[in-house]
Order: C-alpha cells, then sequence, then structure tokens
C-alpha cells in the first residue's frame, strides 16, 4: 500500500489508527502480523525519504506496534522501561555506532525516551523516539546524514508533527 504526501499538507492519514504525523515525500505503509510469548500483534509501518538539495537523503520511519494489552500498557511503567531499554541493547552490540544522548520522556503524561546514535562509518546520525500509550507503541526514526541544523529542523519537524488523538 502507498499513498503520495503533497508538500503543501504532508499529513499521512492515519486518523483510523488513533493519531497524525507528518512525513515529506512519497510514503509507503505496511502492516504485518507478529507472535511474542503466545500473543499476537499488529505492526504498521510508515516510511519515506527526502532528497536534499545537495542530493544527501533524509530516511524517516514511524511504526505503530498495537500490543495486546495483557502484554504491555502504558500503566505498567517499569515493563514499558524494559521495552525502550531493548532498543539500546541492538544499537549498543554494535561498535558501529555510539550513543550521542539518550533521555526518558513524557507525552500527555505517557513514557517515552529518546536515544540519539551517530553511525561511526559515515558521521550520520539516528534518532530515534519511543512513546507507549495505552497498549500502543510508537516508534519514529529519522536518519539525517549529518548533524547539520538543516537536517535537525527536519527532523524536529517530524517528530513534532506526531499527535496521539483520543
Amino acid at each position: 500500500m502507498a499513498c503520495t504526501v503533497d508538500r503543501k499538507a504532508p499529513a499521512v492519514n492515519t486518523r483510523e489508527y488513533g493519531f497524525e504525523i507528518q512525513m515529506p515525500g512519497e510514503v509507503f505503509a505496511t502492516t504485518d502480523t507478529m507472535d511474542y510469548k503466545g500473543e499476537s500483534f499488529t505492526r504498521y509501518t510508515w516510511k519515506s525519504v527526502e532528497e536534499m538539495s545537495n542530493g544527501e537523503k533524509i530516511y524517516y520511519n514511524f511504526i505503530l506496534i498495537d500490543f495486546p494489552s495483557t502484554l504491555i500498557h502504558s500503566d505498567s511503567v517499569g515493563r514499558s522501561q524494559l521495552l525502550f531499554n531493548d532498543h539500546e541493547q541492538v544499537f549498543f552490540s554494535n561498535a558501529q555506532y555510539c550513543l550521542v544522548d539518550r533521555a526518558d520522556l513524557y507525552r500527555n503524561g505517557y513514557p517515552g525516551s529518546f536515544y540519539i546514535w551517530n553511525n561511526l562509518s559515515d558521521n550520520s546520525y539516528t534518532c530515534s523516539y519511543y512513546y507507549l500509550v495505552e497498549n500502543k507503541l510508537y516508534y519514529m526514526m529519522v536518519h539525517i546524514p549529518s548533524w547539520k541544523s538543516e537536517y535537525l529542523t527536519k527532523r524536529d519537524e517530524f517528530t513534532n508533527s506526531f499527535k496521539v488523538l483520543k
């Protein structure tokens, strides 16, 4: 499934999933089902790439995982922190990446975390943001080619456009 997003109005049609996000360029969406500890859940993914005037690219990724409420819930902050820390361990196990920054976040009272990783081989950066809202995990990832203000502005526009609808 693919949808094209106009640059003047880059909101991706995600209201049926309970959130809004703005992604530049052509957005590709996929859905798959996963199993964990005998429980099934659905993962929705939206991806896009923005090519800058200098030819460098910014990669945007948004994932929604709809967990069974028996598996994880934002009321269980301890379990949600374990979920966020699992991501951190994946990068720590790869010597190519260096953790630049990490912090716990809260959006509308819901727990989250963010991580910024530097890829030492090409000096690019991966910025990851997680929010757990009830039993839904929202994951935003932006991969920028370098730490230039132009790219940071694009990252901030993307992450700040995220809104949970209730």
